[in-house]
This record gives structure tokens, C-alpha cells and sequence, in this order.
């Protein structure tokens, strides 16, 4: 399995999301999407952080692995099925060129797996960065 060059992501619920992205450039993130609803961030050490505010009717937190290819995502998503995963939802697409699925660990938590849109998510995610 190849992995992305972005290794992942984190996403958290925040109330206001101008303050989190505030909050989280004042600590050296950079700032790579903002929408009404979520907003994303590169952490210095190469980590993705999605903030989700209240109105995102999406998934709620969750801990995301990204890897480069369909095939890649598919394969990851039987795996999860053949571990026991619960909850393995049908890959979908995003408005930002990705594609996924959630499951849930037998714990719970929500994950995500992301196959990145040709040429990896940063450069799309920079390209579309507010000004």
C-alpha cells in the first residue's frame, strides 16, 4: 500500500471556526481551506487538522489516513470489513477532488481513509487557499 505524501489528518469539532483558525495559526499552522462550514490546516510537522464547525453536516471528529490510490482505498476498505470494523460506509466523494470512507474502530472512534485526487491533496488544497 502506498501512502500520501500528507500522512493524515485530524478533525475537530470547534464552536467558532474564525477563532480555532486563529487560534491554530498564532501556532504555526498554515491555513489551506476555509469553506463556511470546515476549514483545513497544515500543522509544522506536516499533520493535516480539520476544524468542523457546528453547521458541517459531515462526519463528526475523526482521525484520517490518507493513501494514493483507488485501488489503494478499496483494498483498505475490505480490510476493514475482514478486521471487524464497524460501520464501513461506501467510498464517496469530496469537493475537493478526494475520495473516502469511515468505519468505525471496535472502540468506536470514527476513522477515515482518503485516496488524494491526482498530483496529492496539498497542492489542490493551496491552490484553492484563501487569499
Amino acid at each position: 500500500m502506498t501512502f500520501a505524501a500528507l500522512p493524515g489528518h485530524s478533525a475537530l469539532a470547534v464552536q467558532d471556526l474564525i477563532q480555532s483558525e486563529v487560534f491554530y495559526r498564532q501556532l504555526g499552522f498554515e491555513l489551506l481551506w476555509h469553506d463556511s462550514d470546515w476549514a483545513f490546516l497544515l500543522s509544522p510537522q506536516g499533520w493535516g487538522l480539520a476544524l468542523l464547525a457546528p453547521s458541517y453536516r459531515g462526519a463528526g471528529p475523526h482521525l484520517g489516513f490518507h493513501v494514493e490510490s483507488r485501488a489503494d482505498l478499496e483494498r483498505m476498505r475490505l480490510d476493514c470489513c475482514a478486521a471487524g470494523a464497524r460501520s464501513v460506509g461506501m467510498i464517496h466523494a469530496h469537493r475537493d477532488g478526494s475520495s473516502s470512507f469511515y468505519a468505525c474502530d471496535p472502540d468506536g472512534n470514527v476513522l477515515e481513509w482518503v485516496q488524494e485526487p491526482d498530483g496529492g491533496l496539498l497542492p489542490v488544497l493551496k491552490a484553492m487557499r484563501p487569499s
